[in-house]
């Protein structure tokens, strides 16, 4: 079987959006379970990783980001998701017996060859993205297109459930998996937290990128700053802090002076070591279609304070190192302060990380591929 996953972002070895490592993680996992795969991008260089082709398709720019990608698209229609697949229409798709889409504004794309398509964006989520009213679009078109050669895939059983009324087509549950290169490392906590220059404190980790709309670092500082007064002598450490986070990584300094919070912005970190190091994780997210941190913090046994979205709750739900908390300042902060407080002897968490398996999560992308073998598409 050979199988074309399609990235309308660029991926590189250390790529940290959720989409990538989902792309780079599935194709690494079937090649190693000896499936031909090749990976296919909008833009970026091309590139073998893990004896993986990556090609590209020359777009506007080097390397396409949200931005681009919006001016280029300016909304979604038939007719600019139409303009959008002939991008695509150059490269030789014949020998694939499968493509794996990653997107829903690839919907147009390869149209005439068995697609699977994993959905990455919520519905509200996606209106944010593209403009108002524009998931509802997608729904009119999925709705009067023939979809006998594709199967939806979402990581949540609540978006799932959402995504299957919505467009009319049954959607398959398969949770993102653990990627243990994120959470293994050989160096000890003194070595990383030289290598780092970071203290011997406390340490309370929010692992995402600085994005103050959907990650909500900001709220998270000054819930810190509210639980502040109850807490052990600590650090905060943000990782992602590429330079096009620039001004919010200012913002977020200026609450950490204002409050007297010591903290660490680090960029192209391994997320192993900062795990390693961590004694609290913080993800108060406002919206998430999954949460690879959130699997990641817990797998580990770390104390980790989540927002109580679906998709948190959901992967918290069977592990007593998640806390869940309401998304405001002050729940947060009391969330905080009751992880900081509670003392865990050793728990079995084995049954929870089962779900999140990397076999588990291989073997049930295989059952779909081979639905298109069998006919039963959306049985």
């Amino acid at each position: 079987m050979k199988i074309l996953i399609v990235s309308i972002w660029p991926i590189e070895k250390k790529s940290i959006g959720g989409t990538e490592r989902f792309v780079k993680h599935l194709a690494s996992s079937l090649k190693k379970d000896g499936y031909d795969i090749d990976v296919l991008m909008l833009s970026g260089k091309k590139r073998i990783i893990d004896g993986i082709h990556y090609y590209t398709i020359p777009f506007l720019q080097e390397k396409v980001d949200e931005y681009i990608l919006k001016d280029f698209l300016d909304g979604l229609s038939d007719k600019i998701l139409t303009k959008f697949a002939d991008l695509f229409s150059k490269f030789n798709v014949g020998k694939y017996d499968i493509v794996h889409l990653n997107s829903l504004i690839c919907y147009k794309v390869f149209p005439e060859k068995n697609r699977v398509i994993t959905l990455h964006n919520y519905p509200l989520e996606f209106d944010q993205e593209w403009g108002n009213l524009h998931y509802n679009e997608m729904q009119r078109i999925i709705k009067s297109s023939n979809n006998d050669k594709n199967i939806l895939t979402s990581p949540s059983s609540f978006y799932a459930k959402i995504h299957a009324r919505d467009f009319n087509l049954k959607t398959e549950i398969i949770p993102h998996c653990l990627d243990k290169t994120h959470t293994y490392t050989k160096l000890n906590k003194k070595e990383i937290r030289k290598k780092l220059n970071l203290s011997n404190k406390y340490t309370i980790l929010l692992p995402s990128r600085i994005d103050l709309e959907q990650k909500r670092p900001d709220l998270g500082l000054k819930a810190i700053a509210l639980a502040k007064n109850k807490l052990p002598d600590f650090q905060v450490i943000f990782t992602g802090a590429d330079n096009q986070y620039q001004e919010n990584i200012n913002y977020l300094k200026t609450i950490a002076i204002k409050n007297s919070i010591d903290c660490k912005f680090l960029k192209s970190v391994t997320m192993s070591e900062v795990y390693k190091i961590s004694d609290l994780v913080l993800l108060p997210s406002k919206w998430e279609t999954f949460g690879y941190c959130a699997v990641e913090s817990l797998s580990l046994k770390i104390k980790t304070v989540l927002t109580n979205i679906p998709s948190f709750r959901e992967i918290a739900r069977g592990n007593q190192f998640a806390f869940i908390s309401k998304h405001s300042e002050r729940d947060i902060a009391n969330s905080i302060i009751r992880a900081v407080n509670t003392n865990f002897l050793k728990l079995n968490t084995d049954k929870w990380s089962k779900k999140y398996s990397e076999e588990l999560w291989v073997n049930n992308y295989l059952k779909i591929y081979h639905k298109f073998k069998t006919k039963h598409i959306n049985d």
